[in-house]
């Protein structure tokens, strides 16, 4: 049985079994086990930042020609703002149509409120604290590259790599080769370890959706219905119309190829969601079954997990 087909039963089996598996002292053990799930995205997490690293530096210096670099990088930030446009676009439309949740119980609300109620608070605060466009560019140069690593920074990081491998391509072969060699060895170090931790992500997604499923029970899962349908199936409706068109349009390549090489990262991060923690598995099968050069693939892709992030606008826009 194939990896992805794995990650899909251990997503229904975790929403099926979590409200009805057994407690302990109140609580239940599909909750107890929430912690090794969460120990899963943690690993997964843990090779982002040298992967992204290593992958991006090794691709920004293996185009070699900075007009090349140029070119491939205006052609990725335009798509990407269009996308996200269209994508938070779609979102409010169908959001503001049919209103999911107008007929949540009042109950279920209070429970979510009182749950939810402190997240929800600081994320709007931290909305409405937001730097400007001038202040958000200045933030992308970090003042300490270690420290942006330490704390996960994803767009210092890309901006430090980037300007690292453009560097790497002005010096002469000879200089860079050997920062070169260890860069690759670290990243094909990174692709096994990702193989090592999918053997388990049946596993992992089985728990993380089981702990939410239990914590909440039927009750809640049916009263949210209406908007998960109407969130998902907003995503579903932008990723059956416009990544086709787009396929079509700019590479030739047939959809029904694309989607049934790339469904197991998608499986995945609708389980886990989490770009970042997706982004692993989501360079290898690029590079791997969809056959994009890494050069392409190490550039494009870290940034498109960091400010490409479509199923997030929609997301919010149905919000």
């Amino acid at each position: 049985m194939q990896l992805h087909t794995k990650i899909l039963i251990g997503l229904v089996l975790g929403a099926l079994l979590g409200p009805v598996m057994p407690e302990i002292n109140g609580v239940s053990t599909a909750v107890m086990l929430e912690p090794f799930g969460q120990a899963f995205i943690r690993l997964l997490i843990m090779i982002v930042i040298p992967l992204v690293m290593a992958s991006l530096i090794i691709g920004t210096a293996s185009l070699g020609d900075l007009k090349k670099l140029g070119r491939i990088g205006i052609k990725t930030v335009g798509y990407y703002l269009v996308a996200t446009a269209l994508a938070v676009s779609l979102g409010l439309v169908v959001g503001t149509a049919l209103a999911p949740g107008s007929n949540l119980d009042e109950e279920v609300k209070t429970e979510l409120l009182s749950e939810y109620g402190g997240t929800s608070q600081a994320g709007l605060a931290e909305l409405q604290e937001a730097p400007g466009l001038q202040e958000l560019l200045f933030n992308i140069i970090p003042r300490n590259p270690f420290a942006a690593m330490a704390n996960m920074d994803m767009l210092q990081i890309i901006f430090f790599a980037l300007f690292l491998g453009i560097a790497l391509t002005v010096l002469a072969e000879e200089k860079r080769k050997p920062l070169i060699d260890v860069l690759e060895s670290v990243n094909d170090a990174m692709v096994v370890i990702v193989e090592m931790i999918m053997k388990i992500a049946p596993y992992g997604v089985f728990i993380l959706i089981a702990a939410v499923a239990g914590r909440f029970g039927y009750q809640v899962i049916l009263s949210l219905l209406q908007y998960v349908v109407v969130g998902v199936g907003t995503m579903i409706l932008f990723t059956i119309t416009f990544y086709p068109i787009t396929l079509r349009f700019f590479s030739g390549m047939n959809p029904f190829f694309f989607f049934k090489r790339f469904y197991e990262v998608m499986v995945f991060a609708f389980s886990t969601s989490s770009s970042n923690a997706a982004l692993p598995i989501n360079l290898k099968i690029t590079e791997d079954d969809l056959g994009v050069s890494r050069d392409v693939a190490s550039f494009v892709l870290p940034l498109g997990a960091t400010v490409n992030m479509n199923g997030t606008g929609i997301y919010h826009g149905v919000s």
